[in-house]
């Protein structure tokens, strides 16, 4: 189960455009638990739907979302939304670690789950790789991270950085869980969200 705090990709927010040093992106993941035998077929999996905000300045996150399960007939993410109705759990992170190269960051993360708040479900270490950025555009990347240990889990995901309502219904959301949770944030909280009036204006300048 310790692979399912494998969500986050810190040095994939590098790239896009941040707004007061903020990010708030949604993203989803595979991941991977060590084989039991020889075959990856003996492999088990679990998936994760979520919204992260990210602060560049202090390399650090908080994030939410639903733990859907490892069966791709299964799955269902029709809850899974900016401003929902519920969520699974909610994680955070402490400290980052990150290569000069920026390669590669360890990061230390707190998990907990909305059906038991009493201990952390994840409060471990995990790396995280630099984006691989298969495709013509930035708007989404692919990640891989892992835990750096003998049968260690392995994820591989995606992550879109949200613009407009759906940044600003997934920002008030993340508010509400650190207000309510008590997330001891090593951070202010900022709205990440560019203003629609701003966005226009500056496609205008472009177009022009």
């Amino acid at each position: 189960m310790q692979a399912l705090s494998l969500i986050i990709l810190l040095t994939s927010l590098l790239t896009p455009a941040f707004v007061n040093g903020q990010s708030l992106f949604h993203g989803t993941t595979v991941m991977i638990q060590p084989f039991k035998g020889r075959h990856p077929s003996n492999a088990t999996y679990e998936t994760a739907n979520f919204y992260c905000y990210f602060s560049l300045e202090h390399l650090q996150y908080v994030s939410f979302g639903w733990f859907l399960g490892g069966s791709p007939g299964d799955l269902d993410g029709s809850g899974c939304h900016p401003r929902p109705e519920s969520y699974g759990w909610w994680e955070y992170s402490t400290s980052a670690d990150c290569t000069s190269d920026g390669r590669e960051c360890r990061v230390h993360a707190v998990n907990y789950l909305v059906s038991d708040t009493s201990v952390p479900f994840i409060d471990d270490d995990y790396v995280v790789l630099q984006p691989f950025a298969i495709g013509n555009s930035n708007a989404e990347t692919l990640y891989v991270s892992y835990f750096d240990r003998p049968g260690g889990a392995h994820a591989v995901g995606s992550r879109r950085v949200l613009e407009d309502d759906a940044c600003e219904d997934a920002f008030t959301t993340i508010q509400e869980i650190v207000k309510e949770r008590n997330v001891p944030l090593g951070f202010e909280l900022t709205n990440p969200c560019r203003p629609k009036a701003k966005k226009e204006a500056f496609g205008q300048k472009i177009l022009s």
